[in-house]
């Protein structure tokens, strides 16, 4: 079984739509094209984390044995910062994406 991918502009329109009161759910997902349970998921995460794609990276959860490392957990959350950063700086400037792109394959 393989999952439908439901490209960020989907699940902007399905969004707009909802929110906008133009559209049931039911009818918003029929609509753009995706499954009723596929719709709630994103409305779901839209309304508690405010996002619209999906995630770029995931961090680990920890065992209920391990102690947290809040140092550890300090840097991951940098770095995943630092990679938001970086990704919507690329997106807005096409000529360093093109130079970056360049050098990652030398």
């Amino acid at each position: 079984m393989k999952y439908d991918i439901i490209t960020p502009e989907t699940r902007k329109q399905f969004i707009d739509l909802v929110i906008s009161k133009q559209c049931t759910i039911k009818q918003a997902a029929s609509m753009a094209g995706i499954k009723f349970s596929t719709s709630k998921a994103i409305l779901k995460t839209f309304r508690k984390e405010g996002r619209i794609g999906k995630k770029t990276q995931r961090i680990k959860k920890l065992r209920q044995t391990e102690q947290p490392n809040i140092l550890q957990l300090q840097y991951q959350q940098q770095l995943l910062f630092n990679h938001h950063i970086l990704m919507m700086f690329l997106s807005q400037n096409t000529f360093f994406r093109q130079d970056l792109e360049l050098s990652q394959k030398n």
